[in-house]
Parts: structure tokens; sequence; C-alpha cells
């Protein structure tokens, strides 16, 4: 399978953050603008939630529910002030959006800080200055499979109006993708300088940080449970043609184990606030297009959550776990869409 997208962008940026997926030798999905086009039937028994379409300008994706579900945090690029991707909020009770970053850099990661009143989010920004071979450096286009190469980014933090900003993060190379325990106001980040990306702990208050997981392997988006005490994260193979979902009880020590199996794609592992089992998309299905999954812990309950011919990405819940915000291409381009969770009769 490979993607095209030279023809949108002329530099690829971090690449499981974002997909162009403007033409696809493998998949027989063509969009028209419709976002139900190409819907495809739930299987019998299970009705699919209705998907809505929550953005129209630009391309939009990468969305995360402010804590209390009533605004979303995305990355948006490709609109009429700037091309780049830059932190975009919008509030679902005025369907209003409105600008966080502004800068020259590329955004490629974005969530709400622990009270929701401020933003942590991944910029090249600093990184375009400091590093000349970013900028002499020949950038390949970007592909769904696979999660290289890594371009120079840091971590920063700033108000939700763009004041106040901080950068968090100062190695060379790149830092990125921060998922947040709140319980313990830690970040855990992918950062990665010459050799595989490794999984790193920032405690935001006295500003340590330190490695918590290495491997031969790329260990990358991490993800924290609500309360803390897991974490997800997903681990490609040597060959970079296979990912697989890793779980463990978050701790002084790591116990590491495999959640998903088999020669596909198995990526952006969210917990779901109340049930505990795991969101994610894949190509599992017929290892084309991309759908969204749920899966208990255990793997003993799964349930495929859409159908439907294009890429359905980034996945993640709303606190109250009666949602799911979500990335798809159906109507050609990135987009928000938001949809009910409709939990599997096992997850009762």
């Amino acid at each position: 399978m490979k993607w095209l997208s030279s023809t949108m962008y002329s530099f690829a940026l971090i690449v499981w953050v974002f997909f162009a997926v403007s033409s696809c030798s493998s998949t027989p999905y063509k969009p028209n603008g419709d976002p139900s086009h190409g819907a495809l039937k739930g299987p019998y028994g299970y009705t699919p939630g209705e998907a809505k379409l929550l953005t129209q300008v630009g391309e939009n994706y990468q969305g995360v529910f402010s804590p209390r579900g009533d605004r979303i945090l995305f990355l948006s690029r490709s609109r009429p002030l700037h091309e780049q991707a830059q932190t975009y909020e919008l509030i679902l009770a005025i369907d209003k959006e409105k600008r966080v970053t502004y800068h020259d850099g590329e955004n490629t990661s974005a969530i709400y800080g622990p009270e929701g009143n401020d933003v942590i989010y991944v910029s090249s920004t600093d990184e375009l200055k400091e590093t000349l071979s970013f900028l002499k450096e020949q950038r390949q286009p970007q592909t769904t499979e696979n999660p290289a190469p890594l371009d120079g980014s840091e971590i920063y933090t700033s108000t939700l109006s763009g004041k106040n900003i901080l950068r968090l993060t100062h190695r060379l190379g790149f830092d990125g993708q921060p998922t947040l325990n709140i319980k313990n106001q830690e970040l855990i980040y992918v950062s990665q300088s010459k050799t595989h990306p490794e999984l790193m702990s920032l405690q935001l208050a006295s500003g340590k940080s330190r490695a918590i997981l290495q491997s031969s392997q790329w260990l990358v988006e991490p993800h924290f449970s609500p309360a803390g005490d897991r974490l997800a994260w997903v681990e490609w193979n040597p060959k970079l043609d296979e990912s697989q979902i890793w779980l463990s009880d978050y701790g002084k020590t790591l116990s590491p184990s495999a959640m998903t199996s088999g020669p596909y794609l198995h990526r952006w592992p969210r917990f779901h606030p109340s049930f505990g089992g795991v969101i994610y998309s894949s190509n599992e299905n017929d290892g084309k297009n991309f759908e969204l999954y749920y899966a208990s812990l255990d793997g003993q309950c799964k349930q495929r959550l859409t159908y439907h011919l294009a890429d359905d990405l980034f996945p993640s819940f709303s606190p109250d776990g009666t949602k799911v915000l979500f990335t798809s291409n159906r109507t050609g381009l990135m987009q928000l869409y938001s949809m009910p969770f409709r939990a599997p009769a096992c997850a009762n």
C-alpha cells in the first residue's frame, strides 16, 4: 500500500501524527464530498454509531476532549491564513473555533493541561532554527506504513489564548506525543535523538525527566488511563510493517504485555474512562483501510466500531465515555467526527 501526498505537502513531519490520504492505490474508496458515501452496513446484532461531521475549513485531525467535555482541542492545516499545522479549539456549545498557537513551526500533538485551562503541544518552531540539518535534509512523503523519519520537535505549554509559552523539553531531536497523568502531574512522551524512540517521563512541577522504557523496537503513541494506573503504547516490529498495542500497570516498574497480535497495524490506543477497555485504529479487517475497534484489556471482548471505506483514525473518548471523537477522510479531506460509543454487550 502506497500513500501519495507529495502534491499536497512539500515536506513530511511526524509520520504517525498525520496522514495525507489524497490517493491510495489499494483502497476502492473514492470520496465525493459526502461523508455518508462509502458507509458500510454493520454486522447482525450491532448498529454502529452515526458519525457527525464537526469541522470543514482546512484539514483537521487528532482531536481530544477537554476535561469537562465541552471543548475539543485539535490540529488544523491548509487554512486560508496558514498552511502549516497549528492548534485550534472548538467550543461545542456555540460551534465556534478559535486558533490557539501562532508560530512558523508545525504542530504535531496537542492535549489539554491538568485543569483544562492551558494546552500542552508539540512544535518544530525552535528546532527549525536550531537544527540546520532540518532545513537541508530531503524529506520523504508521508506514509501510514512506518513511523520514520522523526523530525525535530519540542514540547511546550501555554494558555489557551496562546500566552505564557513555556518550553518543557530541550533535547536535540524529537520530543513529542505527550500523555498526561493528572494524578501526579506527570507527562509521558516519546523522545528520539539518534537511536530508536524511547518513552520518557517528565515531572511538570520539578522539570525532571527520566527514561521509563527503552527497546530495540520503535516505541510510540503512549497514553495514560484516566486514573493514571495504566499505560498503553505502540511497538513496531524491526521491519516496520506491523505494529502492536502494549499495556502495563503503571508504577515504579513496568510489566508490559501485548494486547494485539497479527500481521497488521494497530495504533492510537485510548482507554475508556469506565469500562477500562481500549479503543484503537487498525487495518486488521482486510489489511487496507483503518477502522476503529474497542477491546477489553484481556482481548476477550472486542467490537469493530466503524464500517466505512474511508480511514478512521486518532480515536479518543469523551470524559464520560459516551462519545467517540475521531478523524476520517470521508469527505476527501481529513476532518473531525464524533459518534455515540455503542459498547458491545460483552463490555457491560
